[in-house]
């Protein structure tokens, strides 16, 4: 019997074993009871949203990735709208003046007179067929500023040009005072190159030949003969000039020196010695005190005045030259064509009025010395004119220091007229028309 007992108590003493072993692994006796354990129907595994479940881990449905507008291949793109451009909706529309543009690109509205010409906004023939186009590919109105038409290129056309037709050109309406040179250009018309008015083409005058008054008239000239021909200006206020200014220039063309009279004067308005007053510019011949000498003089009334004396270059025999003379405070120089070649710096005298006349072609005071030769372009300035080496023009202009100018190019009758507006008209004694310079 005792041994029977022992025998029924290990089946339970193994039942309580195993029940506190299994506690043990779940921390409490409770433990066992556990619904949440379930592996299968937890929210917080498999059905959990932070999961496979959750919207920002599903590859499939989340609009941010392969589901989204940006990525759609619906879009407007290069690839889908190779043709056209697209629009600020993203739609692909035609390319066209107010969608223009091609390659998916955005659409661009071409302005007022352009085409859409292959996806870009041009101006050309066929959207600007009355104006130009500028520099912007802007059409614009054919105008002065902007003249062309056909969708050419715009060109300004030049001071005294009008745009006509689309081409600029220099006609009696935009030139009515001057010339239209080669170049369609508007020309003064004053030149002996380029001569006209009224727009009409400039003309270039010949040899012999001058722009006077805008029109190419033959340029004349006075012939001495040295022996008793000479042309007389009436006493003026603009010919006494007073002062330590004064030049006194012409154009002349010698063959010989007068080898019978004593000084050839150009121009003289001086009174006899001993007492000299005024102003001349002439020539000492062979058997002057001075032989073959140019002289030129101012003098004040209580001497015989300042003198430069300067040799005659015979090399200029036989051709045109010019000869100024020119006065300063105290000094006197004498040019040949525009060159200085003498000079004195002492004369300290000023000039001197006098009432006499103004001759040309003869000392005054003594009628028995006369110029041999031809004048031409004779001007007398209150100024001087030049102080350094210069290009003599052929034709001189007045200005307000001009006292006497004579162009000598009327070719006819007894008088010569004054350019100066001073109204010192001259007659001739003798002197012949010739061709000038």
């Amino acid at each position: 019997m005792k041994r029977s007992s022992v025998l029924w108590l290990f089946p339970v003493l193994m039942f309580l074993g195993c029940a506190m072993a299994c506690g043990s692994s779940g921390g409490s006796s409770q433990s066992v009871n556990r619904p949440v354990v379930d592996d299968d129907s937890s929210p917080d595994d498999d059905a959990s949203p932070d999961d496979d479940a959750s919207p920002d881990d599903d590859d499939d449905s989340s609009p941010d990735d392969d589901a989204s507008p940006d990525d759609d291949d619906d879009a407007c793109n290069a690839t889908n709208c190779p043709d056209g451009c697209c629009d600020a909706s993203r739609n692909c529309q035609p390319s066209a003046v107010a969608t223009c543009g091609v390659d998916g690109a955005a659409c661009v509205a071409c302005a007022g007179g352009q085409a859409c010409v292959a996806g870009v906004c041009e101006c050309d023939a066929a959207s600007c067929p009355s104006g130009c186009c500028d520099a912007s590919g802007n059409c614009q109105p054919s105008a002065v500023a902007t003249c062309g038409v056909d969708g050419a290129a715009c060109v300004a056309c030049a001071s005294g040009q009008a745009c006509v037709a689309g081409v600029c050109e220099c006609d009696a309406t935009s030139c009515p005072n001057g010339c239209c040179d080669a170049g369609g250009t508007c020309q003064t018309g004053t030149a002996n190159s380029a001569c006209g008015t009224g727009g009409a083409a400039c003309q270039a005058c010949g040899t012999a030949y001058y722009c006077i008054s805008q029109s190419c008239e033959e340029s004349y000239a006075l012939y001495f003969d040295g022996t008793d021909d000479y042309v007389t200006v009436p006493n003026s206020p603009s010919l006494m000039i007073t002062g330590d200014a004064i030049t006194l220039e012409a154009w002349v063309y010698k063959t010989a020196l007068n080898t019978v009279s004593l000084q050839e004067n150009l121009m003289d308005k001086s009174t006899k010695l001993p007492t000299r007053a005024g102003y001349f510019l002439g020539i000492h011949d062979p058997a002057g005190e001075e032989p073959d000498s140019w002289e030129f003089n101012i003098s004040n009334g209580t001497d015989e005045g300042c003198y430069l004396i300067v040799p005659f270059d015979m090399s200029l025999l036989n051709q045109w030259f010019h000869v100024a003379g020119v006065a300063l405070a105290n000094t006197l120089q004498l040019y040949i064509n525009g060159q200085l070649v003498g000079e004195m710096d002492t004369c300290g005298e000023q000039v001197t009025p006098n009432t006499l006349d103004l001759v040309l072609g003869r000392w005054s005071p003594i009628d028995v010395a006369y110029f041999l030769g031809i004048l031409d372009e004779v001007r007398i300035s209150n100024v001087a004119r030049y102080d350094a080496n210069f290009t003599p023009p052929a034709r001189f202009a007045p200005d307000a220091n001009t006292m006497a100018l004579w162009h000598m190019d009327e070719g006819q009758g007894l008088t010569i007229y004054d350019a100066s507006g001073n109204g010192n008209n001259g007659t001739i004694s003798g002197a012949m028309w010739v061709e000038g310079q």
